[in-house]
This record gives structure tokens, C-alpha cells and sequence, in this order.
């Protein structure tokens, strides 16, 4: 009987250990797509309206990457970020990295987009954007 029990205990904590482990969020496929600019703030013009089809990209590169691509659509620039790590508080999901030139943050609380790229040479641009 006792034998019994030790197994009975013994397999009950593989099977449920193993069930906690299988749970594992998908931060950057609940983030990931297309977000249209509604403001674009810089060290040159403060809050400037973006032009049509302005987007941010967040495209997933692991559960808890993504990659952001800033499109503006009246230049032919476009800014990458690669590599930014997303935490989640709640139900807003928190973006950050640093690079050797500048270090990038924000926030997805529902469909909205906060993203603020600063510079070490004191530029920066902070954009809002919805999904």
C-alpha cells in the first residue's frame, strides 16, 4: 500500500509539473502586425501629424521578440529595430532595448501602439500608432 502511494505521488507531480511548464505565453504574436501613426513627436517637431500610410511593424521573432519597423511612406526611409524584448504587467505588454546609439521603449495596451526611440546624441522620436 505504501508502495502504492509513492508511485500515485510520484506520477501526480511528472503530470502536473509538466502541465505548468506546457503554459508559455506568446507575447509577440499577441503584439505582432501592422500599426498606423496617429502622432509623431521628434526633437524637431512636436506633436507633427504623421502622413498617411506611416506604419509601424512588429513582427515577431520569438515569443518574446519582435522587430520594429518604422515606415514612413512619403521618404523612402524606414528605421529597424531589432531585437525588442517584450514583458507583460497585467494586460499591456512592455517593450524595451538598448542599442550602442540609442535605446528604444514603449507599451501595446490594447490596439495601441507607445514607442519612443532616443538617441545618444539627444534626437528622438516618440510615436503613437493603432492597430
Amino acid at each position: 500500500m505504501l508502495k502504492y502511494l509513492f508511485s500515485v505521488c510520484i506520477l501526480s507531480s511528472i503530470i502536473f509539473s509538466g502541465c505548468k511548464n506546457a503554459v508559455d505565453p506568446d507575447n509577440a504574436s499577441a503584439i505582432a502586425g501592422t500599426y498606423k501613426m496617429t502622432v509623431y513627436n521628434t526633437d524637431a517637431a512636436s506633436n507633427s501629424n504623421p502622413a498617411p500610410g506611416n506604419n509601424v511593424i512588429l513582427s515577431k521573432i520569438d515569443k518574446n521578440t519582435v522587430k520594429a519597423v518604422v515606415v514612413y511612406s512619403n521618404t523612402s526611409n524606414t528605421v529597424t529595430l531589432d531585437q525588442i524584448a517584450i514583458t507583460k504587467s497585467g494586460s499591456n505588454y512592455n517593450l524595451s532595448k538598448s542599442y550602442s546609439n540609442a535605446s528604444a521603449s514603449g507599451s501595446v495596451s490594447g490596439s495601441t501602439l507607445q514607442l519612443n526611440v532616443n538617441y545618444t546624441n539627444g534626437t528622438y522620436a516618440h510615436i503613437t500608432a493603432v492597430k
